[in-house]
C-alpha cells in the first residue's frame, strides 16, 4: 500500500511539473473537429533526431557539466511551493499551500523576512493563486488574472499594502499574465488565442507575437495548440524569451515587442495525442518547462525531448535528469548544466555561480542549490 501510495504521489508531482498554470503556461480549448484532425499531424525537420535524446547539448554547447547539489535548510516550512525568483539580496518563493502567497527570504542567508497576499476576500487580500511578476528590494508585483490587473505589495511598510498598479484594457480579457517592463510597455501572454502581446501604454497599441514559424503551413486552429511555451525576462527588462514547450525553439524580443532573435533547430514532434480538446502529455514529447533570465544570459529547463510516460518512468527507476541550457541573449549557446533532481522552478544567481531550484518529490528540504564556476561572472 505504501509503495502504491508513493507511485501515485510521483504521478501527481510529475503531472504538476508539466502540467502546472505558471506564470507563463497558457490554457488551450479546442474545438472537436480539432481535436480529431490534429490526432495523425508529425513535424520532422531536414535534421531528424532521434526522440529521447539530449539532442542540443551533444552538438552546440561549450561544455556539459553534471552538477551535484546541496539542500538549503530553512527556518520556515514550505507547503506547496510553485515559483522561485531572485533579486540582489532577496529570494521570493511562491507557497500556494500557505496562508500566504509569497514569502521573502534573505539571501543567501535563506532567513525567512516576511511572509505577503494573504489569503481572502477582504481588504489587502487575494482570493486567488496570483502570478508573479518582479520583485525589487521596495516592491513585488504579481498579477491577477481574474481582474486582468497588475498589483504591488510594499515589502517596507509594517502593514502590508495592496496597490493597484495598471488594469489591461478589454482586448487582453484573456491575458494569462503581465508585466510592467518600463513606463510605455506590458509584456504578457495568454490572449488572441494565446499568443505573446507588448501592450503600449501610452496609445493603447497591442502587439502580438507570430504562431510558431514552424506551423505556418498548417491551418489556423492546428497553429493554437502548439502555441504553448515559457517565457522569461531579463533583470533590467530589456528582453523577453519565448521557449516552446513542444519544440526545440526560442524567439527573443526586446522589450517594445520587436522580434530580436529567433532559434530552430532539430524540430522533431511525434504524433500528439489529444484529450477533451487539449494536448496530453503521456506521449506527446516536451522540450522546455521552464525559464529565467539575468541581464547576461537566459536558461531554459529541458526535457529532452521525452514524453510524460517516459519521464515517469525515469522518477521510478530514480534515473531522473534535467538539463538546464545557458545561452547569452544574443542567442547563442554556452554551456548545458545536468542535474539529476526533478525541477519544478528554478532561479540563477551568476555572482555566486548558483542555480537555486524547487525539487518536488522532496517535502522536507524542497531548495537546492547547485555551484558552477561556469555560471559565475567573471
Amino acid at each position: 500500500m505504501i509503495n502504491k501510495h508513493a507511485t501515485l504521489l510521483k504521478v501527481l508531482i510529475l503531472f504538476i511539473i508539466l502540467n502546472s498554470c505558471n506564470q507563463h503556461n497558457k490554457k488551450l480549448e479546442l474545438s472537436k473537429n480539432a481535436m480529431s484532425e490534429i490526432a495523425d499531424i508529425r513535424f520532422v525537420s531536414t535534421e531528424v533526431v532521434e526522440k529521447g535524446t539530449s539532442v542540443i547539448s551533444n552538438n552546440i554547447f561549450n561544455k556539459t557539466i553534471h552538477l551535484e547539489g546541496t539542500n538549503i535548510e530553512m527556518n520556515d516550512v514550505l507547503f506547496r511551493p510553485e515559483v522561485i525568483s531572485l533579486n540582489t539580496n532577496r529570494i521570493v518563493i511562491v507557497d500556494e499551500g500557505d496562508s500566504n502567497y509569497f514569502k521573502i527570504y534573505s539571501y543567501p542567508e535563506f532567513n525567512l523576512i516576511g511572509s505577503y497576499g494573504r489569503k481572502g476576500l477582504g481588504p489587502d487580500e487575494i482570493n486567488f493563486p496570483p502570478i508573479f511578476s518582479c520583485m525589487d528590494n521596495k516592491k513585488l508585483e504579481y498579477f491577477d488574472f481574474q481582474k486582468t490587473s497588475i498589483f504591488s505589495i510594499s515589502l517596507l511598510e509594517p502593514k502590508t499594502k495592496i496597490k493597484l498598479e495598471y488594469v489591461l484594457p478589454p482586448d487582453l480579457i484573456e491575458a494569462q499574465n503581465a508585466t510592467i517592463l518600463n513606463s510605455n510597455n506590458i509584456f504578457g501572454s495568454g490572449s488572441n488565442y494565446g499568443k505573446l502581446y507588448f501592450l503600449d501604454t501610452t496609445s493603447d497599441e497591442i502587439r502580438y507575437s507570430s504562431f510558431l514559424a514552424v506551423t505556418n503551413t498548417l491551418p489556423k486552429n492546428h497553429q493554437i495548440i502548439f502555441n504553448d511555451g515559457v517565457v522569461a525576462i531579463t533583470t533590467n527588462k530589456s528582453f523577453v524569451i519565448y521557449a516552446a514547450k513542444y519544440f526545440n525553439y526560442f524567439e527573443i524580443y526586446k522589450s517594445d515587442g520587436t522580434k530580436k532573435y529567433t532559434y530552430m533547430k532539430a524540430i522533431l514532434a511525434d504524433q500528439v495525442f489529444m484529450q477533451n480538446g487539449q494536448i496530453t502529455n503521456n506521449n506527446t514529447l516536451i522540450y522546455y518547462s521552464s525559464a529565467y533570465a539575468t541581464n547576461k544570459h537566459f536558461y531554459l529547463l529541458y526535457q529532452g525531448g521525452k514524453s510524460y510516460n517516459e519521464l515517469l518512468k525515469n522518477i521510478e527507476t530514480n534515473n531522473f535528469t534535467c538539463e538546464i541550457h545557458q545561452y547569452d541573449l544574443e542567442g547563442n549557446p554556452k554551456n548545458c548544466f545536468i542535474v539529476s533532481v526533478p525541477i519544478k522552478s528554478f532561479c540563477i544567481d551568476e555572482k555566486n555561480g548558483k542555480i537555486i531550484i524547487i525539487n518536488p518529490l522532496s517535502e522536507e528540504s524542497p531548495i537546492m542549490q547547485f555551484y558552477s564556476e561556469s555560471i559565475q561572472l567573471k
